[in-house]
């Protein structure tokens, strides 16, 4: 799912009189909201997961609600003029559920009705030998920490991965986890797993270990500067 971001997004008022971290907030808000349909409003776990991709705080959030680009609603914050310029969610599961018929059809014509013109109704059927019993593999559970932490635990708290996850969006989490785990086993942290496991996510971010689309970081350099230009030209 794409969102619609004008290419002179930082050239309006309101956005330009924002902090850099606001900018990034509201940014972060609108690639949530497409992303998961929620039609330009922000629940409390969406306000949550926006705040951690960007490191941002109730400070910021106070910024975008007196700027006039998040509005206050009851149980949420909507984005302002949202279905001005994005579609409604309805509309897209609706035309991704006639994609995803278009594409069955597609690629199960036997299932339609058609038949291939190569296929006859006098098919010899392949017999697969059964399937050999496989004894699954015994893994060796995780140390619990000084503090009686374990790693299962720790990665069952959904509200604690999520926050994660949208911090560390740009590398492979689950790719990064197991790493993790299997160096715990050999090397227990001296601290708790919850610091052990945020150090070796920024680690992965500061050396570039690890990224979910394989691109180089951003020279934010660019950026800075175009802020400043903005801001220099609208105070």
């Amino acid at each position: 799912m794409w969102v619609k971001l004008d290419d002179e997004f930082f050239d309006n008022p309101k956005v330009a009189r924002l902090s850099d971290k606001g900018q990034l907030l509201y940014i972060a808000s609108l690639t949530y909201s497409a992303k998961h349909l929620t039609d330009g409003c922000l629940l409390e776990r969406g306000v949550r997961i926006a705040k951690a991709l960007v490191n941002a705080t109730d400070k910021t959030v106070k910024e975008l609600v007196e700027g006039g680009l998040w509005e206050p609603g009851e149980g949420c914050y909507a984005i302002h003029d949202w279905a001005k310029y994005n579609p409604p969610a309805a509309k897209v599961r609706a035309e991704r559920e006639a994609a995803r018929k278009r594409m069955f059809a597609v690629r199960s014509p036997e299932r339609s009705g058609e038949v291939p013109p190569e296929q006859t109704s006098e098919v010899t059927p392949v017999v697969h030998p059964p399937p050999v019993p496989r004894t699954p593999l015994s893994r060796k559970p995780d140390p619990v920490s000084r503090s009686g932490e374990s790693a299962d635990a720790l990665l069952a708290d959904s509200g604690f991965v999520d926050e994660l996850r949208g911090r560390f969006a740009d590398v492979d989490f689950d790719y990064e986890v197991t790493k993790w785990r299997d160096h715990i086993r050999t090397k227990p942290p001296k601290g708790n797993y919850k610091n052990s496991l945020r150090n070796w996510l920024e680690n992965s971010v500061k050396f570039g270990k690890s990224t979910a689309n394989g691109a180089a970081p951003a020279d934010p350099s660019f950026f800075e500067d175009r802020y400043r230009r903005v801001k220099e030209a609208t105070t």
